[in-house]
């Protein structure tokens, strides 16, 4: 008995070395990132968003928002759920452009742009469709801050 559960144990040991041992022969791989043109966002921190959607419509003051990962072609017209955010003539509009890269050795880069399009470059960018969204609200739910952000990965 003493015997087999000296193999058993054995077994499961090499087993687990086999399985999880190798993970750290790898090379560990820098990662960097590069953020261009953040001081047009007066300080606004670009991770402290009180919302993020996709913006649907907008009409008048009032965006029309879904969920983020929002695909009309996988999502049946009557299970989609929108709620809205108004803007106002004090509303600020940014977009944040990623563009992840990564070299022959693994590294990895993350370049950050941000730019101020106003009112007139947010429903320019709408009518080439929807735009995911962060959204900073006041404390009456009007929108202070509006951040179209996006993502590349180049390999």
């Amino acid at each position: 008995m003493g015997k087999l559960c000296y193999a058993l144990l054995l077994t499961v040991v090499l087993g687990c070395f086999l399985l999880f041992g190798c993970e750290g022969a790898e090379e560990d791989k820098d990662s960097f990132v590069e953020e261009n043109n953040k001081e047009v966002l007066d300080g606004l921190d670009p991770e402290s968003f009180d919302d993020d959607g996709t913006v649907v419509a907008f009409e008048g003051t009032t965006l029309k928002v879904t969920v983020p990962n929002f695909d009309a072609d996988s999502i049946a017209p009557e299970d989609r759920q929108y709620w809205y955010h108004t803007v106002d003539e004090d509303t600020r509009f940014f977009t944040e452009d990623t563009r992840i890269t990564f070299d022959e050795a693994g590294n990895k880069t993350t370049t950050i742009d941000y730019a101020e399009i106003g009112l007139d470059g947010f429903t320019t960018y709408l009518e080439t469709g929807s735009a995911v969204c962060h959204f900073w609200l006041d404390a009456r739910g009007c929108c202070t801050h509006i951040i179209i952000y996006g993502s590349l990965t180049i390999w």
